[in-house]
């Protein structure tokens, strides 16, 4: 209580709950806040955010024991729920009298740990929309090119908001801060009943973070918009709309914030002014009227990264391990070697990858991060199936052969690699052009693959070969209330128009019961270009996602997209923001050692496994760039595909058979001739 209890009051707030833990994978008891020698304390929450709540009852401790006593009374608040959306935590207490009668004037919620020098200070939050976009068109018969469809209104709306996306994206390239930008992701896409037919609807999710400035109204007129420029029918609704948080205002009109900068200022401490890319519980405590800032005073603090993970689970199985970084300090690759009987040999690599896509939890069943069982013994968790679990099993496999005794006679690598969702450029790219991956002497690898809801597995020998190709038309500009000739906007329509044709052959052979490995998959996904609707632009610019299967010409198709180019009245240039060179296929003969001797342990498990061509792109394609033989390969069948989906998830019974045929498949491969 302060000296002058009719004050406003201060608030301390933060939150008890925290996310779950597993204690085997920790190095110290995930409660028992032991320090290490380098004085690090472990215990969950103490980043989030149970150091910083005991922090307030340290602090106060000592102000008693220095006799200070406050003219503003302060309240120092532990509410629950916050980690799972604060339904029956903050935002319901703010609602009450109870929180009415506490009288705050100012509060301070949690913030970030700073891995640098400076503190983070967050004066407000994102707004989140989940929008539902439902195109509804006339159904037919796939093969029939029918108007006014599903799927013309929706590729059209999705264009026209990732080309808005773009535009957000080329503000970060700008430098404009994560919080100050509105992110925009399309999330899911559902509809459809079997690719021969004409679906009467589609629907497109996606997930919106609306920056502090964006004017929600004129937001929403946006998106309808975009709806009727897309030629209508497509109906609008929201998973979620939040109201937006107002910012606290931080200037020196706020007595609170200059007394606080000038406390700052006198710990000769610097201060990152920041919104906050998530949400925290001040978004209920400010629409109150309620100044609140996010705030953490401790910088210098780096996350503990998935490398340490991995080193112990190669100590458990005295293994060594080593980690290198063939690109950037913070994109690291760790290898385990188990040394073969006849290290002279060419060694066995079984690759995974580190990362994984992002999540949005509140869209999940269960935490994202927790790894949680069902009572159907379904394992929720990012990567799971791309590709942590896969990578995981890697070494329960190990550990079980070796408690059976068993020696390789090739020396096995097990490579955890970052960078694959993003491209590789910095992960395994990078890695086999370094003398370390050649000092491997990798004879044979097996990468990710992916399960399938059916009985058969899944080989993949080979893998397309990614273009991503950036078409930009020039044109006489001027006024669009004149029909000019030679135009962007005309190469630019013709253009696209060869290309979709294209496309369309290609989807005929995908309906005609042709593996999507084998056909070329062409899409349309950025659109640029225009300085306003009453201007004939100068320039417009598509870019392509095309796919190539091992089949394909490369030379040939890219004369056959010059040609279109000419076809297209000239003047578009052609570029590619990526452009893959072809990735050769692993022989699935007797000629492959490996393969053969695989094929004879599916024959003895009595798996039913189909060889076909990876319709997307793995890191093999750098390892079958450096003539090593690479396949995909998971030997986990009657798992419906959720990699990159909401609630991803592995049987646990699943896992288990995964890591046992592992257990089949090192033998295997290590010990054939």
């Amino acid at each position: 209580m302060g000296t002058n209890p009719e004050l406003p009051t201060i608030l301390l707030n933060s939150h008890m709950d925290v996310v779950p833990v597993y204690p085997e994978s920790w190095s110290h008891p995930p409660f028992g806040a032991e320090i290490d020698a380098q004085g690090r304390i472990f215990a969950r929450g103490s980043q989030d955010t149970k150091g910083q709540g005991t922090a307030y009852l340290g602090a106060v401790r000592q102000l008693q024991d220095e006799g200070f006593q406050p003219k503003r009374t302060l309240h120092i608040m532990y509410v629950p729920d916050e980690e799972i959306g604060a339904d029956h935590g903050m935002k319901a207490f703010v609602e009450t009298q109870e929180f009415r009668d506490l009288n705050i004037g100012f509060a301070i919620d949690e913030g970030a740990t700073a891995p640098f020098e400076s503190l983070f200070v967050f004066n407000a939050e994102k707004t989140r929309w989940a929008p539902i976009f439902k195109a509804k068109g006339n159904p037919g018969h796939g093969a029939i090119l029918a108007e006014k469809t599903s799927g013309e209104g929706f590729s059209r709306l999705i264009a026209k908001i990732m080309n808005y996306r773009q535009m957000q994206m080329a503000k970060l390239q700008n430098g404009v801060p994560w919080g100050n930008v509105t992110s925009i992701n399309l999330t899911k896409v559902q509809g459809g009943i079997q690719t021969n037919v004409i679906p009467e609807e589609l629907s497109a999710f996606f997930d919106i973070r609306l920056a502090l400035d964006e004017d929600q109204d004129a937001y929403l007129e946006m998106l309808k918009g975009f709806i009727e420029e897309a030629g209508g029918n497509i109906e609008l609704t929201f998973e979620v709309k939040d109201n937006p948080s107002p910012p606290t205002i931080l200037d020196d009109s706020d007595p609170f914030w200059v007394t606080f900068k000038d406390t700052m200022t006198e710990l000769a401490s610097s201060l990152d002014l920041q919104i906050m890319p998530g949400v925290t519980d001040m978004r209920f405590v400010r629409p109150k009227g309620v100044r609140a800032i996010g705030f953490n005073p401790m910088n210098h603090t780096p996350i503990r990264p998935c490398v340490e993970f991995l080193q112990r689970q190669a100590d458990s199985l005295n293994l060594p391990s080593t980690v290198h970084h063939p690109s950037l300090p913070e994109k690291p690759i760790v290898v385990i070697t188990w040394q073969g009987s006849e290290p002279e040999l060419p060694t066995i690599l079984l690759n995974s990858h580190m990362d994984v896509v992002p999540v949005y939890a509140e869209s999940w069943s269960h935490p994202p991060f927790g790894a949680e069982i069902d009572p159907q013994g379904r394992i929720y968790a990012r990567g799971t199936q791309d590709t942590k679990g896969q990578g995981m099993a890697y070494l329960g496999a190990i550990r079980q052969l070796q408690s059976q005794g068993f020696q390789p006679k090739r020396t096995l690598h097990i490579t955890y690699v970052p960078d694959e969702e993003i491209g590789g450029k910095h992960g395994m790219k990078a890695f086999v052009e370094t003398q370390e991956f050649r000092d491997l002497n990798v004879g044979f690898a097996l990468d990710e693959s992916s399960p399938f809801d059916v009985e058969n597995y899944f080989l993949f020998y080979a893998e397309k070969t990614m273009w991503r190709t950036i078409l930009t038309a020039t044109g006489q500009p001027g006024h669009a209330a004149i029909l000019s000739e030679n135009t962007a906007g005309e190469k630019f329509a013709a253009i696209i128009a060869k290309l979709m044709d294209r496309r369309q052959i290609e989807m005929e052979k995908v309906q005609e019961g042709i593996p999507l490995g084998n056909v070329t998959s062409i899409n349309l996904t950025k659109v640029s270009g225009g300085v306003q609707t009453n201007v004939i632009p100068e320039k417009l610019t598509a870019t392509f996602d095309i796919r190539l299967p091992p089949q394909e010409d490369l030379d040939e198709f890219e004369g056959q997209l010059r040609q279109w180019i000419e076809e297209s009245g000239g003047g578009i240039e052609l570029s590619f923001e990526e452009k893959d060179i072809k990735s050769p296929y692993v022989p699935i003969d007797n000629t492959n050692p490996q393969y053969a001797a695989l094929q004879d342990l599916f024959t003895e498990l009595n798996f039913d496994v189909r060889n076909e061509v990876l319709p997307m792109v793995s890191d093999s394609r750098y390892i079958r760039g450096k003539n090593i033989p690479a396949i995909g390969f998971i030997p986990m069948n009657k798992t419906p595909l959720l990699a990159h989906d909401h609630n991803e998830f592995i049987y646990a019974s699943k896992y288990i058979e995964m890591i046992e045929n592992f257990a089949k498949i090192i033998p295997k491969l290590t010990n054939e001739s």
